[in-house]
This record gives structure tokens, sequence and C-alpha cells, in this order.
């Protein structure tokens, strides 16, 4: 059985602040693409000083620099959603990208409910890796959970990245 770990966003109260467009909640939440509008966003930053690479948005909207993407590509990490976003930084233009993962039904139905309603219901719960594939970053399954998911490959490359590359805002643990 393979390890998975969580990629969270760090708490900064430094990083930047921006709102997103109501019509993304309801995709963002649940995976649903075909609710996020398609084309480029272009979006104010209305406080905050920092840009970090990875940052969770409403505390479930993954956003990422264009650097943490172009990482993520390199990793092979090819299954996420991903929408472009202009954010003004006071007067500068910076891109940005929201980089949805999707959700798969992979929990072990001996251990948990398919349907759980929060990540804590589900301490004792055992992936599958047969269900999982080739994907190295998802969600479960599950309309309350919002943990990311990442494989133990990923995250060994994504923390060589955070050392060599100096990216900033995320940090992983088990699950």
């Amino acid at each position: 059985m393979a390890e998975y770990y969580i990629l969270d966003a760090e708490q900064c109260d430094d990083w930047i602040s921006f709102s997103v467009p109501e019509s993304w909640n309801r995709g963002c939440l649940t995976s649903e693409f075909q609710y996020i509008p398609a084309g480029t966003e272009r979006l104010e930053v209305t406080a905050g000083t920092e840009l970090y690479d990875f940052s969770l948005v409403n505390e479930f909207i993954p956003v990422i620099s264009k650097r943490m993407k172009e990482i993520f590509e390199k990793l092979g990490v090819d299954n996420l959603y991903y929408k472009k976003i202009l954010l003004d930084y006071y007067g500068q233009e910076e891109e940005y990208w929201l980089a949805l993962p999707p959700r798969i039904k992979c929990v072990d139905p001996d251990c948990a409910d398919d349907d759980f309603e929060a990540f804590d219901d589900i301490h004792d719960a055992r992936i599958l890796d047969d269900r999982v594939g080739n994907y190295q970053m998802f969600k479960l399954f599950g309309v309350g959970n919002q943990e990311i998911v990442i494989s133990k490959n990923l995250k060994q490359q994504l923390e060589e990245c955070i050392s060599e590359e100096n990216l900033r805002g995320m940090y992983i643990y088990q699950l």
C-alpha cells in the first residue's frame, strides 16, 4: 500500500488576498469543473504584501503561481483543472492559476463511507492504490472535505523543489 500525504497552505498574515467570483465556489467545493467559467480571470488584490507559490483562497480554492504550475507540469502532475488568473498587484500584473484537483472515489469502503462529510471522519480510512491509478494529486470523493492528497513520490519531489526553488506558502504532512 502506497503512502499518501496532504498538501496544505501555510497560514500567512502577509499573503495577498483577493476575492474570486461567487460562481467558482460550487465548482471548487465539489471539483465540478463545468461550473467554473472558461477564460482568463482578472482579479484585484485587496490586501497583503506577499505573493506565495501556493495558497488556498477561502480555505478551499487552490491558487498557484506560474512558477508552481511549471513545476507541477515538470513533475508530471497532469490531471489538474487549470484556469489562468491575472492578479492586479498594486499596479503590476502577476500570473497565477486556479489548480483544481479532481475528486476520486478511492477510500476503502470497509474503512469509511464514500460519502463522508469531513476529513476527520476518515482518520482510519485506507486509500486503495488501484483506484488512484496514476494520479499524483487529487481530492477524496465526498462533498465536505477539501484536503488535497498527494502521492509519496510527489511529496518527495515537491520537498526538493521547495528547498531548491525556494517555493513559499505550502507544507506537507502525512495522511
